[in-house]
Protein backbone atom coordinates (compact mmCIF):
# COMPACT_ATOMS: atom_id res chain seq x y z
CA UNK A 1 0.00 0.00 0.00
CA UNK A 2 1.31 3.45 -0.92
CA UNK A 3 0.64 6.86 0.55
CA UNK A 4 0.42 9.40 -2.27
CA UNK A 5 1.77 12.86 -1.58
CA UNK A 6 2.50 15.69 -4.03
CA UNK A 7 5.06 18.47 -3.53
CA UNK A 8 3.85 22.07 -3.28
CA UNK A 9 4.05 24.48 -6.21
CA UNK A 10 6.94 26.41 -4.65
CA UNK A 11 9.24 23.38 -4.56
CA UNK A 12 12.28 23.65 -6.85
CA UNK A 13 13.35 20.71 -9.05
CA UNK A 14 16.60 20.50 -7.08
CA UNK A 15 14.67 20.05 -3.85
CA UNK A 16 12.08 17.69 -5.38
CA UNK A 17 14.90 15.39 -6.52
CA UNK A 18 15.63 14.65 -2.84
CA UNK A 19 12.25 12.94 -2.40
CA UNK A 20 12.66 9.20 -1.75
CA UNK A 21 10.38 6.26 -1.07
CA UNK A 22 10.62 4.41 2.23
CA UNK A 23 8.87 1.19 3.20
CA UNK A 24 7.44 0.61 6.65
CA UNK A 25 7.40 -3.09 7.63
CA UNK A 26 4.06 -4.64 8.53
CA UNK A 27 4.67 -7.48 10.97
CA UNK A 28 3.05 -10.17 13.03
CA UNK A 29 4.37 -12.24 15.97
CA UNK A 30 6.19 -15.43 15.03
CA UNK A 31 9.29 -16.77 13.36
CA UNK A 32 7.89 -18.01 10.05
CA UNK A 33 9.97 -19.96 7.55
CA UNK A 34 13.78 -19.89 7.73
CA UNK A 35 14.08 -17.53 4.74
CA UNK A 36 11.27 -15.14 5.66
CA UNK A 37 12.04 -11.48 6.23
CA UNK A 38 11.93 -11.01 9.98
CA UNK A 39 13.10 -9.26 13.11
CA UNK A 40 14.94 -11.64 15.46
CA UNK A 41 14.15 -15.35 15.53
CA UNK A 42 15.84 -18.15 13.60
CA UNK A 43 17.78 -17.18 10.47
CA UNK A 44 18.37 -19.18 7.35
CA UNK A 45 21.81 -20.77 7.68
CA UNK A 46 21.83 -23.34 4.90
CA UNK A 47 22.11 -27.10 5.13
CA UNK A 48 24.72 -27.80 7.76
CA UNK A 49 25.24 -24.12 8.46
CA UNK A 50 26.38 -23.11 11.92
CA UNK A 51 25.03 -20.31 14.05
CA UNK A 52 27.54 -17.43 13.78
CA UNK A 53 29.52 -16.51 16.92
CA UNK A 54 30.44 -12.99 17.91
CA UNK A 55 33.70 -12.13 16.12
CA UNK A 56 35.01 -10.68 19.38
CA UNK A 57 33.77 -12.71 22.39
CA UNK A 58 32.94 -15.89 20.38
CA UNK A 59 29.54 -16.39 22.03
CA UNK A 60 26.38 -16.74 19.91
CA UNK A 61 25.15 -13.64 18.14
CA UNK A 62 21.45 -12.86 18.03
CA UNK A 63 19.64 -12.21 14.77
CA UNK A 64 18.36 -8.63 14.66
CA UNK A 65 17.15 -8.49 11.07
CA UNK A 66 16.81 -10.76 8.04
CA UNK A 67 15.61 -9.43 4.68
CA UNK A 68 14.73 -11.73 1.81
CA UNK A 69 15.86 -9.38 -0.95
CA UNK A 70 13.88 -11.26 -3.59
CA UNK A 71 10.66 -10.49 -1.73
CA UNK A 72 11.13 -6.77 -1.12
CA UNK A 73 8.75 -4.25 -2.72
CA UNK A 74 9.26 -4.22 -6.47
CA UNK A 75 10.89 -0.77 -6.52
CA UNK A 76 13.51 -1.93 -4.00
CA UNK A 77 14.12 -5.39 -5.44
CA UNK A 78 17.75 -5.83 -6.50
CA UNK A 79 18.73 -2.46 -5.03
CA UNK A 80 20.61 -3.94 -2.08
CA UNK A 81 21.85 -7.17 -3.64
CA UNK A 82 20.42 -10.66 -4.05
CA UNK A 83 19.65 -13.46 -1.66
CA UNK A 84 19.33 -12.74 2.05
CA UNK A 85 20.63 -9.75 3.97
CA UNK A 86 21.35 -10.78 7.57
CA UNK A 87 22.25 -8.63 10.54
CA UNK A 88 23.50 -10.28 13.75
CA UNK A 89 24.48 -8.44 16.93
CA UNK A 90 26.21 -9.46 20.16
CA UNK A 91 23.87 -8.91 23.12
CA UNK A 92 26.12 -9.89 26.02
CA UNK A 93 26.52 -6.90 28.30
CA UNK A 94 29.48 -8.27 30.26
CA UNK A 95 31.81 -7.89 27.28
CA UNK A 96 33.35 -4.95 25.44
CA UNK A 97 31.66 -5.90 22.15
CA UNK A 98 29.54 -2.74 21.87
CA UNK A 99 30.42 -0.14 19.21
CA UNK A 100 31.66 2.34 21.82
CA UNK A 101 34.58 0.05 22.59
CA UNK A 102 35.68 -0.06 18.93
CA UNK A 103 37.87 2.45 17.16
CA UNK A 104 35.52 2.21 14.15
CA UNK A 105 31.92 2.16 15.48
CA UNK A 106 30.37 1.65 12.03
CA UNK A 107 32.25 -1.64 11.69
CA UNK A 108 32.02 -2.97 15.24
CA UNK A 109 33.60 -6.30 16.16
CA UNK A 110 30.36 -7.31 17.88
CA UNK A 111 28.29 -7.13 14.68
CA UNK A 112 27.94 -9.40 11.66
CA UNK A 113 26.33 -8.11 8.45
CA UNK A 114 26.33 -10.35 5.40
CA UNK A 115 24.64 -11.32 2.15
CA UNK A 116 23.84 -14.97 1.57
CA UNK A 117 23.49 -15.90 -2.13
CA UNK A 118 20.12 -16.84 -3.55
CA UNK A 119 19.41 -20.51 -4.16
CA UNK A 120 17.09 -21.38 -7.03
CA UNK A 121 14.06 -19.14 -7.40
CA UNK A 122 13.55 -16.08 -5.22
CA UNK A 123 12.78 -17.02 -1.67
CA UNK A 124 13.48 -20.76 -2.05
CA UNK A 125 15.65 -21.83 0.89
CA UNK A 126 15.78 -24.95 3.00
CA UNK A 127 17.45 -25.87 6.25
CA UNK A 128 18.43 -23.98 9.37
CA UNK A 129 20.37 -24.72 12.51
CA UNK A 130 18.88 -25.02 15.95
CA UNK A 131 19.11 -21.76 17.93
CA UNK A 132 21.89 -21.81 20.52
CA UNK A 133 21.47 -21.21 24.22
CA UNK A 134 21.97 -17.51 24.88
CA UNK A 135 23.64 -17.71 28.26
CA UNK A 136 26.88 -17.02 30.07
CA UNK A 137 29.76 -19.51 29.75
CA UNK A 138 29.74 -22.50 32.09
CA UNK A 139 32.23 -22.64 34.90
CA UNK A 140 35.59 -23.71 33.67
CA UNK A 141 35.13 -22.06 30.25
CA UNK A 142 37.32 -19.15 29.42
CA UNK A 143 35.29 -15.98 29.77
CA UNK A 144 35.71 -13.24 27.16
CA UNK A 145 37.43 -9.98 28.01
CA UNK A 146 35.22 -7.73 30.10
CA UNK A 147 35.18 -4.29 31.61
CA UNK A 148 35.76 -4.29 35.41
CA UNK A 149 32.60 -4.20 37.54
CA UNK A 150 34.09 -1.37 39.60
CA UNK A 151 35.81 1.04 37.21
CA UNK A 152 38.48 3.38 38.54
CA UNK A 153 37.58 6.94 39.42
CA UNK A 154 37.92 9.39 36.51
CA UNK A 155 41.25 11.22 36.45
CA UNK A 156 42.89 13.65 34.14
CA UNK A 157 45.38 10.97 33.21
CA UNK A 158 44.89 7.80 31.17
CA UNK A 159 42.42 6.30 33.67
CA UNK A 160 39.49 8.40 32.43
CA UNK A 161 38.95 6.19 29.40
CA UNK A 162 38.57 3.02 31.47
CA UNK A 163 36.27 4.86 33.86
CA UNK A 164 34.07 5.99 30.97
CA UNK A 165 33.90 2.43 29.66
CA UNK A 166 32.73 1.20 33.04
CA UNK A 167 29.97 3.80 33.28
CA UNK A 168 28.86 3.09 29.71
CA UNK A 169 28.78 -0.63 30.38
CA UNK A 170 26.45 -0.11 33.35
CA UNK A 171 24.17 2.02 31.16
CA UNK A 172 24.13 -0.67 28.51
CA UNK A 173 23.24 -3.31 31.10
CA UNK A 174 20.32 -1.21 32.25
CA UNK A 175 19.15 -0.57 28.70
CA UNK A 176 19.30 -4.25 27.79
CA UNK A 177 17.59 -5.45 30.93
CA UNK A 178 20.59 -7.47 32.08
CA UNK A 179 22.60 -7.47 35.28
CA UNK A 180 26.07 -8.29 36.50
CA UNK A 181 24.74 -11.37 38.25
CA UNK A 182 23.45 -13.09 35.12
CA UNK A 183 26.77 -13.07 33.33
CA UNK A 184 25.45 -10.53 30.83
CA UNK A 185 23.17 -13.04 29.11
CA UNK A 186 20.31 -11.50 27.14
CA UNK A 187 17.24 -13.69 26.66
CA UNK A 188 16.31 -14.65 23.09
CA UNK A 189 14.55 -11.78 21.37
CA UNK A 190 10.92 -12.50 20.37
CA UNK A 191 10.65 -12.85 16.58
CA UNK A 192 8.33 -10.83 14.35
CA UNK A 193 7.77 -11.87 10.74
CA UNK A 194 7.51 -9.19 8.05
CA UNK A 195 4.32 -9.85 6.09
CA UNK A 196 4.11 -6.67 4.02
CA UNK A 197 5.39 -3.17 3.37
CA UNK A 198 3.69 0.23 3.41
CA UNK A 199 5.27 2.79 1.11
CA UNK A 200 5.67 6.42 2.13
CA UNK A 201 7.67 9.32 0.71
CA UNK A 202 10.31 11.22 2.64
CA UNK A 203 12.64 14.16 2.37
CA UNK A 204 15.89 14.33 4.35
CA UNK A 205 15.87 16.16 7.65
CA UNK A 206 16.37 19.90 7.69
CA UNK A 207 20.10 19.79 8.45
CA UNK A 208 20.85 17.18 5.78
CA UNK A 209 18.66 19.01 3.23
CA UNK A 210 20.60 22.24 3.75
CA UNK A 211 23.88 20.34 3.33
CA UNK A 212 22.68 18.71 0.11
CA UNK A 213 21.44 22.04 -1.28
CA UNK A 214 24.79 23.65 -0.41
CA UNK A 215 23.31 25.89 2.26
CA UNK A 216 20.86 27.86 0.10
CA UNK A 217 17.72 29.14 1.77
CA UNK A 218 14.61 27.01 1.37
CA UNK A 219 11.34 28.33 0.00
CA UNK A 220 8.29 28.36 2.25
CA UNK A 221 6.81 25.41 0.34
CA UNK A 222 10.06 23.45 0.71
CA UNK A 223 10.10 24.00 4.45
CA UNK A 224 6.48 22.82 4.59
CA UNK A 225 7.44 19.71 2.61
CA UNK A 226 10.21 18.84 5.05
CA UNK A 227 7.92 19.05 8.05
CA UNK A 228 5.10 17.14 6.34
CA UNK A 229 7.33 14.39 4.93
CA UNK A 230 10.31 14.39 7.28
CA UNK A 231 12.16 11.13 7.92
CA UNK A 232 10.18 8.66 10.00
CA UNK A 233 11.61 7.85 13.43
CA UNK A 234 10.77 4.12 13.45
CA UNK A 235 11.70 0.97 11.54
CA UNK A 236 11.92 1.35 7.77
CA UNK A 237 13.62 0.18 4.61
CA UNK A 238 15.18 2.89 2.44
CA UNK A 239 14.09 6.48 2.64
CA UNK A 240 16.17 8.98 4.63
CA UNK A 241 17.59 8.29 8.09
CA UNK A 242 16.14 10.09 11.07
CA UNK A 243 19.44 11.24 12.54
CA UNK A 244 19.52 11.52 16.31
CA UNK A 245 22.49 13.84 15.92
CA UNK A 246 24.13 15.07 12.72
CA UNK A 247 24.18 12.99 9.49
CA UNK A 248 26.81 10.26 9.79
CA UNK A 249 27.50 8.08 6.75
CA UNK A 250 30.65 5.91 6.87
CA UNK A 251 33.03 5.56 3.96
CA UNK A 252 33.46 2.15 2.35
CA UNK A 253 36.72 0.62 3.64
CA UNK A 254 37.31 -0.91 0.19
CA UNK A 255 36.76 1.96 -2.24
CA UNK A 256 36.32 5.02 -0.04
CA UNK A 257 32.87 5.91 -1.38
CA UNK A 258 30.29 7.25 1.02
CA UNK A 259 27.96 4.40 1.97
CA UNK A 260 24.19 4.71 1.69
CA UNK A 261 21.34 4.12 4.10
CA UNK A 262 19.61 0.73 3.88
CA UNK A 263 17.54 0.12 7.02
CA UNK A 264 16.65 1.98 10.19
CA UNK A 265 15.94 0.13 13.45
CA UNK A 266 14.16 1.82 16.34
CA UNK A 267 14.45 0.70 19.94
CA UNK A 268 11.60 -1.57 21.05
CA UNK A 269 9.46 -1.24 17.94
CA UNK A 270 9.60 -4.51 16.03
CA UNK A 271 12.90 -5.51 17.60
CA UNK A 272 12.53 -5.83 21.38
CA UNK A 273 15.92 -4.31 22.08
CA UNK A 274 17.14 -0.95 23.34
CA UNK A 275 20.02 0.91 21.70
CA UNK A 276 21.56 2.98 24.50
CA UNK A 277 18.93 5.39 25.84
CA UNK A 278 16.15 4.31 23.42
CA UNK A 279 18.21 5.26 20.41
CA UNK A 280 18.06 4.41 16.71
CA UNK A 281 20.26 2.03 14.70
CA UNK A 282 21.34 2.50 11.08
CA UNK A 283 22.39 -0.17 8.56
CA UNK A 284 24.49 1.19 5.69
CA UNK A 285 25.93 -0.35 2.53
CA UNK A 286 28.41 0.48 -0.23
CA UNK A 287 26.62 0.88 -3.57
CA UNK A 288 29.61 -0.59 -5.41
CA UNK A 289 30.57 -3.35 -2.96
CA UNK A 290 27.21 -4.54 -1.69
CA UNK A 291 28.76 -7.12 0.62
CA UNK A 292 30.35 -4.24 2.56
CA UNK A 293 27.85 -3.07 5.18
CA UNK A 294 28.05 -1.18 8.43
CA UNK A 295 25.93 -0.53 11.49
CA UNK A 296 25.93 2.02 14.26
CA UNK A 297 23.40 3.42 16.67
CA UNK A 298 22.94 6.78 18.33
CA UNK A 299 20.85 8.04 21.24
CA UNK A 300 20.34 11.29 23.08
Amino acid sequence: MKEKEQPGTGVTPQFAALRRPAWIPETEPGDGAPADSKFAGTPYLGDGGEWPPCPKCRRPLQLFLQLNLGQLPEAARGEFGEGLLQFFHCTYSDTSCDQFFDTSPHFSNGVLLRLLPAEGTAGTYTGHARPPEFAAPNRGEEAPPSVPDEPPSPKLGGGWREAAKGVLLDLLRLGRGTSKQDGGAHPPLPPRRIIGWREVCEYPGYMETCDLLLGRELTDDEEDEIYEAEPRVGDKLGGWPYWVHEPEYPDCPVCGRRMRHVFQLASEENLNYVFGDHGIGYVTQCTEHKDVMGFHWAST
